[in-house]
């Protein structure tokens, strides 16, 4: 079973599910792995993550100005500050914190309440129109 399920409370009804399904998909298979081995690496799993991630808010962000979304300033600050915490996880394992379940909390955490309340609240009702 995954660690993070897609449930539908997470759905925008836009082609960011499908990025934001791959982020969980990151996520889970960094968790997979590590519950498997212990001894997993974990930077190639948080720069995949980052990297990933910054490219979804950039796509998000022209989502967003193309569907002239009221509060884009913000949501690009908020993005801004998940990256933000991200890079700061990447600092803390390069400097020997261990990966623990609290790290996965925290990424949960960091997708899953950006996704279901801050994105979904910003352009689910654009998405909505192109419900099908």
């Amino acid at each position: 079973m995954a660690y993070i399920e897609f449930e539908p409370k997470y759905r925008t009804y836009t082609i960011m599910d499908r990025e934001h399904q791959q982020l969980i998909s990151i996520i889970n298979r960094f968790f997979d792995d590590w519950v498997s081995n212990k001894g997993v690496k974990p930077l190639p799993y948080l720069i995949e993550l980052a990297e990933y991630g910054q490219h979804h808010f950039d796509s998000e962000e022209r989502f967003m100005e193309n569907n002239q979304s009221s509060n884009i300033e913000d949501h690009k600050n908020i993005h801004k500050k998940l990256m933000e915490r991200i890079v700061g996880l990447i600092q803390r394992v390069q400097n020997g914190e261990e990966i623990t379940m609290e790290t996965f909390q925290f990424l949960q955490h960091w997708l899953m309440n950006h996704v279901a309340g801050t994105d979904v609240s910003s352009y689910g009702i654009l998405g909505d129109k192109n419900r099908k």
